[in-house]
């Protein structure tokens, strides 16, 4: 017999041999139940995750999620779109405005006389120049293009455009 010749190498009784099997064994279904167990409350918090408080199930909140994600994705391109349309826009209006009051004449005091400037984001619009005298009021309107005037400008037109153009939007 093999398994005598090999209790009897390791000088174990057959009944001490026994004993350790029956413990090993014991340990192994504690083991056993403790896994079982465990597997148990892994298999319930699972359930729960998949079909959620309300019932629904987490397949179902993804799909929902992407759903609403897709839509704000669309939205966002659309406000992409209002965004270029309203900048494309505000590049045309006027964006820097100046008043520039002087004293047009040494009889005319009180800073009557002023030289308006309206510009877009390129520099780009009209001078009003009001002018008071004690005979009246004059007005002159010049365009300018990119900064600057085919008309001559007079010293405080050129100083309400400098000014003006060195302001932020």
């Amino acid at each position: 017999m093999l398994t005598s010749s090999i209790l009897t190498a390791l000088h174990v009784t057959l009944d001490y041999f026994i004993v350790i099997n029956i413990g090993g064994m014991v340990i192994l279904l504690v083991l056993a139940i403790v896994l079982l167990y465990k597997n148990h409350d892994l298999n319930k918090k699972y359930k729960q995750f998949m079909t959620g408080e309300k019932g629904y199930n987490l397949e179902k909140l993804v799909l929902e999620h992407k759903e609403q994600i897709e839509k704000i994705n669309e939205a966002i391109a659309g406000h992409d779109d209002d965004i270029t349309t309203v900048s494309a826009h505000f590049s045309k209006i006027y964006s820097k405005i100046h008043v520039l009051k002087y004293d047009a004449f040494p009889d005319v005091v009180g800073k009557l006389s002023f030289v308006l400037v309206l510009l877009d984001m390129h520099n780009t619009g009209i001078i009003v120049n009001s002018i008071r005298s004690t005979e009246g009021n004059y007005l002159y309107l010049k365009e300018i293009k990119n900064g600057e005037s085919e008309i001559v400008l007079c010293k405080e037109e050129v100083q309400a455009l400098k000014e003006i153009k060195e302001m932020s939007v």
